[in-house]
Formats: structure tokens, C-alpha cells, sequence
């Protein structure tokens, strides 16, 4: 069996959150902004398929655009941080998105 001390334990902990400290500090997007690419360059493609209903990313896209209108409508501006309380179902996805 292998294990690790309670300081070993630490010091890998601190060096994966160095390592994702570098990278978000090397990267000039996020993963939403990634998501806005791929849904502009192939909105047709699947982004989910659930239950045998395909949602393709442009239909994503379009779900995100408009819960964030709404939450804007209401005053959630960017940066805010949104609580999103629903059943697990595919618009949970899109609209974590917009948040």
C-alpha cells in the first residue's frame, strides 16, 4: 500500500494549484469563450444528446444568450455570482454558461 505523509499530502496539493494558477495566467480565454467558438464554427454539432434528443451547440448557445439577457433584465451583471437550482436536465449546462 502507498501513502503519503500529512506534509507530502500538502505539498502536492500546493504544486496542482501552482500548476493551475500558471496555466489561467498563460490562457487569454475561458472555457466560455471556448464554448462561444466551437457553437460559431459548428453550431449544428451535437453539445449534448440526451434521452435521444440531440441539442446542438448553436441551440446551447442560444439558451445561454438568453438566460443571461434575463438575469441581466433583473440585474446580474458580469462577474456576479448566479445560484442555478433546477433538476438535473440539459439546460443546466447551458445555462451555467451564461452565468
Amino acid at each position: 500500500m502507498f501513502r503519503l505523509t500529512l506534509d507530502e499530502c500538502q505539498a502536492a496539493i500546493d504544486r496542482t494549484h501552482r500548476a493551475a494558477s500558471d496555466l489561467a495566467a498563460a490562457t487569454d480565454f475561458t472555457i466560455a469563450d471556448r464554448f462561444e467558438e466551437l457553437a460559431a464554427a459548428q453550431p449544428d454539432a451535437a453539445f449534448l444528446i440526451h434521452q435521444g434528443r440531440k441539442i446542438s451547440y448553436g441551440e446551447a448557445d442560444a439558451r445561454a444568450d438568453e438566460f443571461a439577457r434575463i438575469a441581466w433584465i433583473h440585474g446580474v451583471g458580469k462577474g456576479d455570482a448566479v445560484a442555478i437550482m433546477m433538476e438535473n436536465r440539459p439546460e443546466f449546462l447551458s445555462h451555467g454558461w451564461a452565468s
